[in-house]
């Protein structure tokens, strides 16, 4: 097991996450891309996810209320969320990344258009206010994810502004704005919501339907920024990787992602501002995270 600390409270681990997960502890948040069980095995898909021990473990080195964010293919979603219910999580929801561009392996496929994200928490100690004022962790930050220019509601449902999509939605109108009384908007914040403050509204516009947070998939820059090239598989984009951070993380909070990949996750956390713990064990992955994350943490320093 080779750790690497990059400042900036960065951690990488170059190790089986089976291994280095029991040294962990005190994890606000889990936000991660593990393996779907995509692969061809004998002409036959191979359907192996992380198991429940793995969850188990990612469950361990959680604060009580923490909340875990997992990417999934849409064949093996049930099982990876089965899994990780399984091993203790409780599942919340289910986010949708939808997106225009991508093309069908085959004939016989469809045209991929969404990636879902499992939204789940580990079991609160206490009742919500308790456990928020005891660890920072319990409900999401919705102070932090509002859609502009409204301030509207964080949704389910994150696109990637695409015409393809665009073109699928109404156009809608909402009522008068309405007031969040959120438990973790108060604790982040530090006082009761303010009256006419826009930050505690949400709502009063109307437009397409599709005005949700969008974000497109990992440009060529953010792809290869810090490295030479960057050939994953599954690069996911910084916007997307740090709003969905602020959504589950408490200001100044710890993200473990347990596959950590060439890095998406721990990029975005750096620039948001929360400390990162990763765990690769691919060693050609592990260096392209080591390269892009230096860079991020790099950047930040100058413009510190």
């Amino acid at each position: 097991m080779r750790t690497l600390r990059l400042g900036h409270g960065v951690t990488i681990i170059h190790s089986d996450c089976r291994e280095a997960l029991p040294t962990l502890s005190g994890v606000d948040a889990v936000v991660t891309d593990p393996p779907y069980g995509l692969r061809m095995m004998n002409h036959r898909w191979d359907y192996t996810i992380p198991p429940v021990e793995l969850w188990q473990l990612v469950l361990m080195a959680c604060k009580p209320g923490a909340h875990l964010l997992s990417f999934a293919g849409t064949k093996t979603y049930h099982r990876m969320v089965c899994n990780i219910e399984d091993a203790g999580f409780e599942v919340r929801d289910c986010i949708m990344w939808v997106y225009g561009s991508g093309f069908p392996k085959s004939r016989g496929q469809l045209k991929p258009a969404y990636e879902p994200i499992a939204l789940c928490r580990k079991p609160m100690s206490d009742s919500l206010k308790a456990n928020v004022a005891a660890h920072g962790t319990g409900e999401l930050n919705t102070a932090a994810t509002k859609i502009p220019p409204n301030n509207r509601w964080p949704a389910n449902f994150i696109h990637d502004g695409s015409s393809d999509v665009l073109q699928l939605f109404p156009h809608t109108t909402t009522g008068k704005p309405a007031k969040s009384r959120s438990v973790q908007d108060n604790y982040l914040r530090g006082k009761k919501p303010i009256a006419n403050d826009p930050a505690t509204y949400s709502g009063g516009d109307s437009g397409s339907a599709a005005r949700y947070f969008y974000c497109p998939k990992a440009s060529k820059k953010d792809r290869n920024e810090g490295c030479e090239r960057n050939n994953h598989a599954t690069v996911k984009p910084t916007p997307l990787m740090a709003y969905l951070n602020r959504l589950v993380t408490p200001v100044g909070g710890v993200i473990l992602d347990p596959f950590m990949g060439s890095g998406s996750t721990g990029k975005a956390a750096i620039y948001e501002g929360f400390s990162f713990i990763g765990i690769e064990r691919d060693a050609e992955s592990f260096e392209l995270a080591h390269a892009r994350l230096a860079y991020a943490v790099e950047r930040q320093r100058k413009t510190a």
